[in-house]
């Protein structure tokens, strides 16, 4: 059983977390002093500015490919250029894209080397198919910017055991997301598809491989890639967990900042942000990934973790995501430990900060959501975590206030949510904790419970009254 902490206890997280980013800052810049001497210019490293191409996107790729076969690095120029050719890893491993970073971690105008993606494709790719799998990867010191609706940032495939290090991907910055091509209700779905019949998808630059996210009503949360396209009709290469109906409201060719898909285990984000896209980091059989001071801002939906395991979050800033922070799907471990989420800008009804579980979808196995702080300003969520399917959850620790109107959980799973703690939580001015969605207490599921603010406590002995 987890120990209650104090405030105390809580703000040592956040100090860790200040500590961590320093730390990145100061190793970034004892690298780059090391990168100045002779002995660094070996065979292993690569300056795209000595590259001939159109664009930096050109003269990376010729880098890469001029590197051993034994991997390497290749060091991108300050300044803020433009490109239209996917930065592509190709069959590469072992490569290090490496560009002059900034004083302050995760602040996109801060990085010194800035590279804006003029097309609507991929800006970079890291791995490709199966039979040219690669490994070992890196984004390290630099930003890159989206300017077209659909275009993703980091597309990542076949292609485990990465690493991004003080790496940022804006959409549109300090401001909402892209519109998206086409947004709407769906008047059916099936498992694999989406129908509109009042739209006509042909009509504009919607193309295959770009997104459709849902965004409201069912299966809310979800992200898939379009295969095929008809007038009417969406393909997608994957079946939806929930399949859609007309409550759905959808946006097609959403820019994604982070696209992790299909044997991509074992990344681990230092330091990283996703601000102003459809969709900051989709994450699709995605396991064991590690979250270090991750940051979203401004995204219609902030994370999203579908069928994966292993997937563990360490401080970092959740704000302004204005659907939700965090949607995690089919996982067999989460860990969210030490973050900071601002739920400031979440007009919606059906807002959520933290959204585990799909109804009548994938359940969650083990979430553990401790030391974290909740906060809302202005138009914020009315619950900040929505509990549908959950096979065991501890909550604990967390330092929450500002809940507009409704309850700290929504308890929204019934039956299908099983095995709960919540302990230790400082829940301030709040109307409950554990609520259903008439604002009814609920505590089914829940087999021990303690408030530090109200001194309610539950245990199986007392019962849940």
């Amino acid at each position: 059983m987890v120990s209650v902490v104090s405030m105390r206890g809580f703000k040592k997280h956040l100090v860790a977390y200040t500590t961590l980013a320093a730390l990145v800052g100061t190793l970034s810049a004892a690298f780059y002093a090391h990168m100045d001497t002779h002995e660094a210019r070996e065979v292993g490293v690569r300056y795209a500015c000595d590259f001939p191409g159109e664009d930096i996107g050109q003269q990376i790729n010729a880098a890469i490919a001029d590197l051993p076969v034994t991997g390497g690095d290749v060091m991108i120029p300050a300044g803020t250029r433009e490109f239209s050719t996917t930065i592509d890893f190709g069959e590469r491993s072992r490569v290090r894209l490496i560009g002059r970073g900034g004083k302050t971690p995760t602040a996109w105008r801060a990085q010194a080397t800035h590279l804006v993606y003029t097309s609507n494709g991929t800006a970079i790719q890291v791995g490709h198919g199966k039979e040219a799998k690669t490994e070992c990867n890196v984004l390290m010191d630099f930003a890159v910017q989206l300017t077209k609706e659909g275009s993703v940032g980091v597309e990542i495939k076949y292609s485990p055991v990465g690493r991004m290090d003080n790496f940022t991907v804006i959409g549109k910055p300090r401001s909402r997301p892209f519109p998206g091509l086409f947004s709407g209700n769906a008047t059916g779905a099936t498992k694999n598809t989406l129908f509109d019949t009042g739209q006509d998808f042909t009509s504009s630059t919607l193309a295959v491989g770009m997104h459709v996210a849902i965004l409201h009503g069912r299966g809310r949360g979800q992200v898939r890639k379009i295969a095929a396209i008809t007038a009417t009709q969406l393909t997608f290469e994957k079946n939806w967990i929930v399949i859609p109906d007309d409550t759905s409201e959808y946006k097609a060719g959403v820019t994604v900042g982070i696209n992790a898909t299909t044997t991509c285990n074992g990344w681990d984000l230092f330091v990283t942000a996703v601000k102003g896209c459809g969709v900051g980091c989709r994450t699709y059989g995605a396991h064991g990934w590690n979250l270090w001071g991750f940051n979203t801002d401004a995204n219609d939906i902030g994370l999203v973790i579908e069928k994966a395991g292993n997937f563990s979050i360490f401080g970092g800033d959740f704000e302004q995501d204005r659907v939700s922070s965090i949607e995690v799907m089919g996982m067999d471990v989460i860990n969210i430990t030490g973050a900071y989420f601002e739920s400031s800008r979440m007009p919606y009804v059906d807002a959520k900060v933290i959204r585990l579980g799909c109804p009548n979808g994938s359940m969650p196995s083990v979430v553990n959501i401790t030391n974290n702080r909740f906060q809302r300003g202005g138009s914020g969520a009315p619950y900040y975590i929505e509990m549908n399917r959950v096979q065991t959850a501890n909550i604990s620790n967390n330092w929450v206030r500002g809940i507009k109107g409704g309850a700290f959980i929504l308890n929204n799973g019934g039956s299908h949510v099983k095995n709960v703690t919540v302990l230790g939580n400082y829940v301030k001015y709040h109307p409950a904790l554990i609520t259903d969605a008439e604002g009814k207490p609920n505590y089914a599921g829940v087999v021990r419970l303690h408030d530090l603010d109200t001194g309610l406590f539950i245990t199986p002995d007392t019962g849940n009254e």
